[in-house]
């Protein structure tokens, strides 16, 4: 009896060592997660050299505009059709989603048409 007891006091104890480390250890992981958001809106201007792409939209009831960065790993789409960059145009209504990537906000995901 005295074993099983040691033996389930040893596992126990194991197991507190290991979650306690384990728990130290997402500190490292605080604040990584990025949220997508999405903007709604047209393409007031788009630079494909600089890779930003400038939309305007509403907050608040207020007219506003948001640039957001891109890259070739963006990927664009119209309806169920993938589409390139290059078939982005100023004036086309559009929804982004993005995540915040230190001061910028970096699109992932460019659907023409919107929603």
């Amino acid at each position: 009896m005295k074993k099983v007891v040691g033996i389930i006091s040893i596992g126990f104890l194991f197991l507190y060592i290991v979650g306690s480390v384990s728990a130290g250890n997402l500190g490292k992981y605080s604040g990584s997660i990025k949220v997508a958001r999405q903007v709604n809106g047209m393409i007031s201007s788009i630079d494909l050299q600089t890779m930003i792409i400038t939309i305007e939209h509403k907050v608040n009831g207020e007219d506003v505009e948001s640039s957001f960065v891109f890259d070739q790993g963006t990927s664009v789409m119209k309806d169920d059709e993938i589409k390139t960059l290059y078939d982005l145009e100023k004036g086309d209504v559009v929804a982004v989603i993005y995540v915040h990537d230190g001061n910028n906000k970096s699109a992932k995901k460019i659907k023409i048409g919107g929603e």
